[in-house]
């Protein structure tokens, strides 16, 4: 009976945590309705974490995570960077994917530098160069 306890306790908390979670907010969706301003738009914006499976030899001998904040530096732009949010973070995804699988191993390093290029040269490339940056907020390997 405790393990049950535990596991209802565990479920609730992640519930929780899932509900208390920072929101993307829309533009236009602030109070304000439809004169929504540019100016409204957050000048950061968290995305969701990114995880890159590491596969040697045909297994999954670990993870990669990646927390990203983007700067938004064009304000004009804003509601437009809102508005491609998702494809953004489907083009961070195979940057993470296409850099992971050439690790091999979770036990080398993970090149900071290397990666933030990646994401910078995709970023440029759904968006005029400029506006936005790509900031890593944190970088980890699970197993």
């Amino acid at each position: 009976m405790p393990k049950r306890l535990i596991q209802a306790t565990l479920a609730m908390l992640l519930a929780f945590a899932l509900l208390a979670g920072p929101a993307l907010a829309k533009p236009g969706a602030k109070e304000g309705g439809e004169g929504a301003a540019a100016s409204e738009v957050p000048r950061f914006i968290e995305l969701n974490r990114l995880t890159a499976p590491i596969i040697s030899n045909r297994r999954v001998r670990g993870q990669m995570e990646l927390l990203l904040i983007i700067e938004v530096k064009d304000e004009e732009k804003g509601p437009e960077v809102l508005r491609q949010i998702p494809r953004l973070e489907a083009a961070f995804v195979l940057v993470a994917n296409n850099y992971a699988a050439s690790l091999g191993l979770p036990t080398k390093r993970l090149d900071i530098a290397f990666v933030m290029k990646g994401l910078q040269a995709e970023a440029d490339r759904l968006f005029p160069p400029g506006t936005i940056a790509v900031l890593i907020q944190q970088a980890q390997y699970r197993r």
